[in-house]
């Protein structure tokens, strides 16, 4: 039987979480192997990818945070028609949350 296009058959998502003064999160996600095309012909390899945030809240309004998705780099294809495509490289960012009330 054919499989939905680029629709693994299992996939799935774990996250550990610690709430103290700083939050921390890590998280990963799982994926079998898809295909990228109707015929089933075209594979795109199953992946694990490892994350992790830190948030901090330094007043009741502003909230620092740091985050990295894809840690170790991984090259995953998201599709390849016509040429492989490569989804997203280790990326890194930060920033403040402000609340306006």
């Amino acid at each position: 039987s054919l499989w939905l296009v680029q629709t693994a058959r299992h996939q799935g998502t774990a996250s550990i979480v610690y709430s103290g003064p700083v939050t921390v999160t890590a998280n990963t996600r799982l994926a079998s192997r898809a295909f990228d095309n109707a015929q089933n012909t075209l594979i795109l390899g199953g992946y694990t990818l490892f994350g992790c945030s830190v948030r901090k809240a330094i007043t009741r309004r502003v909230e620092l945070f740091a985050a990295g998705e894809n840690l170790l780099g991984r090259q995953v294809a998201v599709a390849r028609t016509p040429l492989e495509m490569l989804g997203n490289p280790r990326l890194v960012h930060a920033g403040a949350k402000i609340t306006l009330k």
